[in-house]
């Protein structure tokens, strides 16, 4: 059993090596061994992989026609796999085998082996997306006479790899891991990476945006989850984050740093601009209102005195007013002496009571009889009414007398009473004799109280006289004041102080709203600009994965490897490069850049210098305006000194009583005004403020990193290859498959093409020597004009590369006759023959049209 087993894995083997360089031979390698003891176990394992092997090839042949054939060429295994497959057990070997499609899924360690691969020369296309393996014949077999050795190619072996393997080995054992594996741990440690992201897309954008605080934390939560989960899920985003770093320096990233540029003149620049434009306009505001001011003190000057007088006779007026309030004071009292009723009345209802107690005709009614019949006649009504009511009061007087005897008797009663309470009805009686009383009665009857014996004659006229002088005295000393402006109508056209500062102020402030709405919503777009950040990353992603030639031009350790083993067996190499090729190929860590990568940088320098122009102008604009202000400043203050006097004065001669009342009247008419008003323009200075250093510095280092980054951005750039080809290794070892095998092919198309194309303009007559005047007299006149080759005149250049000759590196020419050459290198890329010396040399077939335009 173990012999059978081992023979049938031996069988495998042979079989898989000579018609599977994909690697299914070393997966069975894997389960199959020579000193497995277990037979029946083989056995299995041989059976399951016979199955494994009959679907692969089954499917391959359905891929078949999809396939191109490439010019890359299988090596054959080792010597032991050789040895294996021509062994008597197995018979000859396998010529050849149906052409496989090498895709991402075969790219992996354990299925393709890059010590397998060897490059040939043919005229055969291939797809640019496909790079498929054929196998060679035998004799191409034997042609290596040195058995190469090889080892896995493993980036973990190579510059950072190491350093990671020798400082972190679990780090790099993660890092440098399958797809599947390790995905959990990738997870947890890839989310916070995400978060970190998003938080920096946060900062970058959304704080730019000037939302509100709950919008743009929600927002940069959403964000920083949403990159959180795809960085822990998704290998293109752990990619495409990844890649925005060097995209940063490249284009995308300097278009965004531009944007800083730009909010920082928006806040720097701009805005000081703005704030010294209100300034100025705050200083033409004031010198106008200054100059008002001057031209209102001047009117005071003239016109306050006689505001003053008719002010003070308004005044004076007041007084005498006053005063005569004061004498109507006196004589209200007089007044209400003569004509006021009220405080009689109670005493006239005393008397009525009393009249009507006795039953004697009422003495109220005698008095108002009496004064009642007057004549009506000039100071008869306040005679009648005070007389009327100096009798009502001389009557009120014996009235009370009698209630004070009636009320003397009844408590005279009441005491004797209260002494004797059982004899005081027989004792007491004479205490109720209140007729004693009436006798009052009798008397009041001849009339004692007559007023016309208290009152003396001309009374009443003297009271209506001063109730005529009062009346006169309110009415003819009340003065109001009124007067009238005749103000011209104002015209159309008339533009007042007030009018320019108002109309001034209301501009600029409808201009500043615009500009402030304009530069806004600049500086809420231009946050948006690190998304093109991310879609260049993405797109560069997208692109590595789909076109196999994009970006694939770099020189790797991998590229080396594989020319190196060419190398030791004996192929055809494509390093070092030819001239032409240097141009399209490149090496990562060279330092020297391509002739690309330095048109990129003096554009883009070119461009850098106009963005300097355009924000030195503006700071210089800025700077200019303030030394203006700061000018006005310093020489624009001026005193200004008003002094007048404007006096007015009356005056009144006589001493008699009129020129004293006159005089005591228009006294306020003496008035004096000066004026002595000094006034500057010192609070109309302007007071400017100047561009902070610090906004100055940030700017141009801003534009320093910007030229910094521009002059790193080619190395930078390489960095996005090597990016991609981290977390697509796979991908990668295909593009450098694709890569060497279309070198493979352009050289030798190239060197072809070359040789012919000389050879027909040979033919045609079409080379014609491009010379200049230094060059003919250098070669025509060597004798006389030889010198100048020592000064680098008239230099010769290489016919097929048009490399100009140097000291260093000598050309060569194929005969004197000849007038062109050839470098070295040129030189014997043509095999050493001059094609416009020997046009009809057959050494090559001819090519067709299409072979001359497809180079």
């Amino acid at each position: 059993m173990e012999d059978s087993g081992n023979i049938l894995g031996r069988a495998f083997q042979g079989y898989v090596g000579a018609s599977d360089p994909l690697g299914i031979r070393q997966a069975i390698e894997g389960f199959i061994t020579e000193d497995d003891e277990k037979g029946v176990q083989k056995k299995t394992f041989a059976e399951r992989i016979k199955n494994k092997f009959r679907l692969f090839r089954k499917k391959e042949k359905k891929e078949a026609d999809d396939v191109s054939e490439t010019s890359v060429d299988t090596d054959i295994q080792d010597k032991k796999d050789r040895d294996l497959d021509r062994s008597p057990q197995h018979g000859k070997r396998r010529a050849s085998y149906r052409p496989m499609s090498l895709k991402d899924s075969d790219l992996n360690e354990g299925k393709l082996h890059s010590d397998w691969l060897s490059t040939d020369t043919g005229t055969t296309k291939s797809s640019p997306d496909t790079s498929t393996i054929v196998d060679i014949s035998d004799e191409e077999s034997k042609t290596p006479s040195v058995q190469f050795q090889a080892k896995r190619y493993r980036k973990r072996e190579r510059g950072i790899g190491k350093c990671f393997t020798f400082l972190c080995p679990c780090l790099a054992k993660l890092l440098y891991s399958k797809r599947h594996q390790y995905k959990g741990i990738k997870a947890m440690l890839g989310f916070p990476v995400g978060v970190l992201f998003g938080y920096a897309l946060h900062k970058l954008v959304l704080e730019r945006l000037q939302l509100s605080a709950f919008a743009s934390q929600a927002l940069g939560s959403i964000l920083a989850l949403a990159l959180g989960i795809g960085y822990a899920v998704s290998t293109e985003v752990r990619c495409v984050c990844c890649l925005t770093i060097p995209s940063l320096c490249g284009k995308a990233g300097r278009m965004y740093l531009s944007t800083f540029i730009i909010t920082f003149i928006i806040l720097g620049p701009i805005a000081n601009i703005t704030s010294n434009a209100r300034e100025s306009m705050r200083v033409m505001s004031c010198i106008s209102s200054l100059n008002l001011n001057h031209t209102v003190e001047r009117f005071k000057l003239m016109f306050k005195p006689v505001k003053e007088i008719v002010w003070d006779f308004v005044g004076a007026s007041e007084k005498v007013q006053k005063n005569t309030k004061g004498i109507e004071g006196a004589y209200k009292q007089i007044d209400n002496e003569v004509r006021d009723e009220e405080e009689v009345k109670v005493e006239i209802s005393e008397t009525e009571e009393l009249d009507e107690e006795i039953g004697k005709e009422s003495r109220v009614n005698v008095i108002k009889k009496k004064f009642g019949g007057l004549k009506q006649k000039f100071g008869s009504e306040p005679e009648s009414k005070y007389g009327m009511k100096s009798e009502l009061r001389c009557e009120a007087i014996f009235t009370k007398g009698v209630k004070a005897c009636y009320k003397s008797f009844g408590a005279a009663y009441d005491r004797c009473h209260s002494y004797l309470p059982i004899i005081g009805y027989l004792l007491c009686w004479p205490m109720k004799l209140t007729f004693i009383c009436d006798l009052a009665s009798s008397y009041m009857g001849k009339r004692s109280c007559d007023s016309n014996d208290a009152m003396s004659p001309g009374f009443g006229e003297s009271m209506e006289t001063a109730d005529g002088v009062q009346r006169e005295f309110n009415k003819e000393l009340g003065v109001q004041m009124q007067y009238k402006l005749d103000i011209p109508p104002e015209q159309v056209d008339q533009i007042t102080p007030q009018d320019v500062t108002a109309s001034v102020k209301h501009q600029f402030e409808k201009r500043k709203k615009s500009l402030d709405f304009f530069l806004n919503m600049i500086n809420r777009i231009l946050a948006f600009t690190f998304l093109y950040v991310f879609n260049a990353s993405r797109k560069y992603c997208n692109q590595y994965l789909k076109a196999i030639d994009f970006d694939n031009k770099y020189i790797t350790s991998y590229f080396r490897h594989i020319d190196a083993r060419r190398h030791k067996q004996g192929k055809m190499t494509l390093l070092p490069l030819k001239k032409g090729e240097k141009k399209e190929l490149s090496e990562p860590f060279r330092v020297k850049l391509s002739k690309e990568e330095k048109h990129t940088i003096v554009f883009d320098t070119l461009r850098l210098i106009g963005e300097l122009l355009t924000v030195s102008i503006m700071i210089g604009f800025d700077w200019i305006f303030y030394e203006f202000l700061m000018l006005i400043q310093r020489h624009a203050n001026v005193t200004y000194s008003q002094t007048g006097v404007h006096h007015i004065k009356m005056t009144i001669y006589g001493d008699g009583f009129v020129g004293n009342l006159v005089r005591s009247i228009l006294k306020g008419f003496d008035k004096k005004h000066t004026t002595d008003e000094v006034t500057s323009t010192a609070a109309c200075l302007p007071h400017p403020t100047q561009l902070e250093l610090r906004s100055i510095l940030i700017i141009y280092g801003t534009l320093l990193l910007l030229f910094v980054l521009t002059l790193v951005q080619a190395y930078l750039m390489r960095t996005r290859r090597a990016i991609c080809s981290f977390f697509y290794p796979k991908r990668e070892k295909k593009r450098i498959l694709f890569l060497y095998n279309d070198r493979l092919k352009k050289r030798k198309s190239y060197l072809k093409y070359m040789r012919h194309r000389i050879r027909r303009m040979a033919r045609q007559q079409a080379i014609a020597l491009e010379t200049g005047v230094l060059f003919s007299l250098r070669h025509m006149y060597p004798k006389y004009f030889g010198w100048l080759e020592k000064f680098g005149f008239g230099k010769r250049k290489c016919l097929v590369c048009e490399e100009v000759e140097s000291r260093k590196v000598p050309f060569i020419i194929c005969s004197k006759d000849c007038p062109f050459c050839y470098c070295p290198e040129c030189w014997a890329d043509m095999k050493g023959k001059c094609y416009v010396c020997l046009p009809d040399d057959g050494d090559d077939s001819p090519l067709s049209e299409d072979e001359f335009d497809e180079d």
